[in-house]
């Protein structure tokens, strides 16, 4: 009977809205109908057992409120059928009350109560008092009943959430990996056409540009031809140098060559040329070393801030600060004098997917495992914060606030 030391049995759930049983355990066979019409209309299943042995039985096939016990059994009598349901783990808390029409003596109701009994009820059995206890316990036996099931609700709740973020897990792994194809692509796509432009197109054009010159050298070329000539010598030169800034700034080759420093400096001389913009710059980057995924983040983040600030900011004055921290952590500040902006409604163009330039800048920082940050009062400008580990993998996850 004593299951303490084999594997735990687990208690079988009950299905909501079924009564709880009542087991009453007594060899005289008047007696058990009596208990079963004191009980009538409790609501309750009633099981009889008729010896102390056929009422472990009982018990060990299913789960009781509450036991009624003859303390005078034959062979097996109550006193001993109770310490016995005691010792076996499962059924160590079922309330135990005494059936005796003998044992008023001190000793025997301590008897008793050593042998684990809650309470008892001294026959002839007053079926008012019977009820009334037996609803005592009937009522905890609902409450932890229901506390149970409530219990095992939230379990099942856990498991599922527990699936469920498991399984949310593994699909951002997989946007991110697509992620991550998709912005090499686009990289690997603006370098080839890059060099298309700088190679094929820009070769073109300045082979056109001699013989344009050529044509010009001719002896005595009519005045007019000579205009149009030198008029087209412009517009290609003009091309050329078109084609050869639109080559860099998709693909800046100099990244590869010389660095994110000279790369930016090269890239904030021109903006200054083409917009007019105040920049002032100061780099600290010392000796760290950038892979060409992060130097190409750097750049394309810091391509982005001012891809904004020169559509929507009307700034005049950016200031760009790149160090290096004690951390080995790399930080890019890009703060602009402009206009600003509703950080709110443009969280929600994020969230709807509205503003591609914020959400590029978010998913090229997410990819090599940074953190981004762009505040924004209306009047007050607007500052772009990047923080990159550099020494942390790219799959590492990141916090973006906007």
């Amino acid at each position: 009977m004593n299951d303490r030391d084999g594997p735990r049995r687990r208690r079988p759930i009950v299905p909501a809205g079924t009564p709880p049983s009542v087991l009453l355990a007594d060899d005289n066979e008047r007696n058990l109908f009596s208990l079963r019409e004191a009980l009538s209309g409790l609501e309750v299943e009633i099981v009889c057992a008729a010896s102390g042995r056929e009422a472990l039985r009982e018990v060990l096939h299913r789960d009781f409120a509450v036991i009624l016990l003859d303390a005078r059994m034959p062979d097996l009598d109550g006193y001993e059928t109770a310490a016995l349901i005691r010792k076996r783990e499962r059924s160590e808390h079922i309330p135990l009350i005494f059936l005796t029409a003998l044992d008023k003596e001190v000793t025997h109701i301590f008897r008793g109560y050593s042998a684990g009994a809650v309470d008892y009820v001294f026959k002839p059995v007053d079926p008012f008092i019977l009820r009334s206890k037996v609803s005592v316990f009937l009522d905890l036996y609902r409450q932890a009943e229901k506390i149970r099931q409530q219990v095992i609700h939230a379990r099942e709740l856990l498991k599922e959430n527990i699936r469920t973020r498991k399984a949310n897990e593994e699909y951002l792994e997989r946007l991110q990996h697509l992620s991550r194809q998709l912005m090499t692509l686009q990289d690997v796509e603006r370098r080839n056409l890059a060099h298309e432009l700088h190679d094929e197109i820009g070769q073109c054009l300045t082979a056109l540009n001699l013989n344009l010159q050529m044509m010009t050298n001719y002896p005595r070329p009519a005045e007019a031809t000579h205009s149009l000539v030198a008029d087209s010598i412009e517009i290609v030169n003009t091309l050329v140098r078109q084609v050869r800034d639109l080559s860099l700034e998709m693909h800046p080759t100099m990244l590869e060559d010389f660095g994110v420093e000279t790369t930016l400096n090269w890239y904030f001389n021109h903006l200054r040329e083409r917009t007019g913009l105040t920049i002032d710059c100061h780099f600290e980057l010392g000796e760290a070393g950038l892979s060409g995924e992060q130097s190409t983040a750097c750049y394309r983040i810091v391509q982005g801030a001012f891809t904004n600030i020169v559509r929507h900011a009307n700034a005049t004055r950016v200031s760009v600060v790149l160090r290096v921290n004690a951390d080995n952590e790399l930080l890019l500040t890009v703060a602009d004098n402009g206009v600003g902006f509703d950080q709110q409604r443009v969280s929600r163009m994020i969230q709807q997917g509205k503003s591609f330039g914020l959400i590029a800048m978010r998913e090229r920082t997410f990819l090599v495992g940074g953190t981004i940050q762009i505040e924004s009062e209306k009047g007050q400008g607007t500052v772009v914060r990047l923080r990159l580990p550099l020494r942390t993998a790219a799959k590492d996850r990141v916090s973006v606030r906007v």
